[in-house]
C-alpha cells in the first residue's frame, strides 16, 4: 500500500466504501471487486479497499473490534503487538508515573494506540511514509499523539524522557532475524539509549539470555498459553518488587488468560493474579532453585511457554510440593500432587507409560477403546500429525498421548487432561 492508496482510503468516499463492504470472503473477493468497478468505483480504490477488508479481518485476532476502524499494511500487521499486550506495555509507563513517552519505531501505531488510550502523550517516530500515514490515521482519535515521519536516529540528542522501541526482526527478504545485531535498529544501539532513559524494548521470544543486560527485567508474555513476545524493561519501568540494587538480569513471565494477568518471577514480591483492567503487580513465587530429574509420578505438568522461556519452571512448580523433571532439559514436570488452579501449568493425570513403540501404542489404544487422542511431544523427533495418521484410531474414548523421554528412554505417557481453572471474564 502506497501513499496514493492511503489518500484514497482516508477520503470521504474511501471511508464510506470501507464501512459498506461485507465480511471479507476470499471466494467472493474477485466477484465483489468486479462489481465495485462496474459501479464506477476507481479500480485502485476498489483494490485497496478489498485489501483493507482482508487485513481488518485478520487484525481482529490482535485488535478485536478496534480493527474495523483501523488501517493496516500486511507486513506491519504481522509485526504489530496484540492490543491486550500493548495495554500492559502502557500500564508500565502509567504506573511508573510517566505521562509522556516516545515510540521510536511506531509502525502502524499499535502500541501507541494503547498508550494514548491510557492518557499518555505519545510521540511516534516512523521512517516509512506509508506506515507513518497509517499510524496518523489510527491515532486520529487522540489529537495529542504526534507522528513524525523520520528515523529517530537523525535526532537522538533531542530524545527526552521515557522511550519504547519495537525493532524489526526481519531482513529485507522477510526472513526472521535471530541475531539481535541484525534487528532494525540493532539491539546494541537501543541498549545504549536505555542507559539514559526509562525504556522498553520488544525483542524476539527466542532471544538468548546471554544478550540480556544485568540491569534489565526480561519478561516473556503468553496469551492463552501461546508465547507471543518478550520485552526488556529498564529503570522505573521494571516491575514493582524487583530490587533495583540486586544483580540481574531479572526474569519474569506474564501469562494472560481470559482477561486476567498472572505474573511469575524469580524474585518474590506481591499479589498473584489480577484483572487486566486493574494495575498489575509482580506475583509472589517462592524461590525453588533448579528441579532435579526423577521418575514419573501420578501427574505430569506442562509449563506455559512464557515460563519455559523465562527459565522459571522451578518457580511455577513450587506449589506442587515434591516435583521433578521427567528428563534433563525437557520441560515436563511430574508430581504426586494434583493441581488444577495454576495459570502457569497445564496438568494431566497419568494413566500409563511405556517405551515408545508404534506397534505397542496402537495395541494399547485399541485395547482401551481410545479413538480420540491429543498428541503432545517434547524431546522426540516423532511427527504428531504423521503418528496420528498411522495410529488408525477406531475407539470412542479420549486420551492424551505424550511423547517424551523418561530419563534417557524415549517413551509414551498415556494421560487424561485435568480440568482447567474457571476464569472470570
Amino acid at each position: 500500500m502506497d501513499l496514493e492508496d492511503i489518500a484514497k482510503l482516508t477520503s470521504a468516499q474511501g471511508r464510506y466504501l470501507l464501512d459498506s463492504l461485507p465480511e471479507y470472503a476470499p471466494e467472493l473477493a474477485i466477484k465483489l471487486g468486479d462489481g465495485l468497478r462496474q459501479r464506477g468505483i476507481d479500480p485502485k480504490l476498489a483494490a485497496a479497499a478489498l485489501t483493507q477488508s482482508r487485513l481488518r479481518q485478520r487484525a481482529r485476532a490482535k485488535f478485536g473490534q478496534f480493527a474495523d476502524q483501523m488501517l493496516f499494511t500486511d507486513e506491519a500487521l504481522q509485526q504489530a503487538t496484540r492490543l491486550e499486550v500493548a495495554a500492559h506495555h502502557a500500564q508500565r509507563y502509567q504506573e511508573a508515573g510517566m505521562d509522556r513517552l516516545t515510540d521510536l519505531t511506531g509502525g502502524i501505531g499499535g502500541d501507541a494506540l494503547a498508550m494514548a488510550a491510557l492518557g499518555l502523550r505519545v510521540t511516534v517516530y516512523e521512517r516509512d511514509p506509508a506506515r507513518a500515514a497509517v499510524a496518523q490515521f489510527n491515532l486520529a482519535a487522540f489529537p495529542e499523539a504526534k507522528v513524525i515521519n523520520e528515523d529517530f536516529r537523525t535526532s537522538t540528542q533531542n530524545l527526552r524522557g521515557a522511550l519504547f522501541a519495537d525493532p524489526s526482526r526481519r531482513n529485507t527478504d522477510g526472513k526472521r532475524q535471530f541475531d539481535p545485531n541484525g534487528y532494525d535498529p540493532p539491539l546494541p544501539l537501543l541498549l545504549e539509549l536505555a542507559r539514559d532513559h526509562p525504556m522498553g524494548i520488544k525483542v524476539a521470544p527466542g532471544l538468548p539470555h546471554r544478550h540480556i543486560p544485568a540491569q534489565a527485567e526480561a519478561q516473556w508474555v503468553s496469551v492463552d498459553g501461546s508465547l507471543v513476545e518478550a520485552g526488556l524493561w529498564f529503570g522505573a519501568l521494571r516491575s514493582p518488587g524487583i530490587d533495583p540494587t540486586g544483580s540481574g538480569p531479572h526474569r519474569t513471565a506474564l501469562a494472560l488468560r481470559h482477561g486476567r494477568a498472572h505474573h511469575l518471577a524469580a524474585n518474590p514480591a506481591c499479589p498473584t493474579s489480577v484483572p487486566t483492567s486493574q494495575p498489575t503487580a509482580l506475583a509472589a513465587s517462592a524461590p525453588a532453585g533448579r528441579l532435579s530429574t526423577g521418575p514419573l509420578n501420578d501427574y505430569i505438568y506442562e509449563p506455559d511457554d512464557a515460563v519455559i522461556r523465562a527459565s522459571l519452571i522451578a518457580e511455577a512448580a513450587a506449589g506442587l510440593g515434591s516435583a521433578n523433571l521427567v528428563s534433563p532439559r525437557i520441560a515436563y514436570v511430574t508430581s504426586s500432587a494434583r493441581v488444577t488452579e495454576s495459570p502457569f501449568l497445564t496438568g494431566y493425570q497419568v494413566q500409563d507409560s511405556f517405551p515408545f513403540s508404534l506397534k505397542r501404542l496402537k495395541s494399547y489404544l485399541r485395547e482401551h477403546g481410545i479413538g480420540q487422542v491429543t498428541v503432545k511431544k517434547r524431546g522426540t523427533a516423532v511427527d504428531p500429525h504423521d503418528l496420528r495418521r498411522r495410529l488408525n484410531l477406531k475407539g470412542n474414548e479420549p486420551a492424551v498421548v505424550i511423547l517424551t523421554r523418561l530419563g534417557a528412554q524415549q517413551s509414551v505417557v498415556i494421560a487424561q487432561a485435568l480440568p482447567k481453572p474457571k476464569e472470570s471474564p
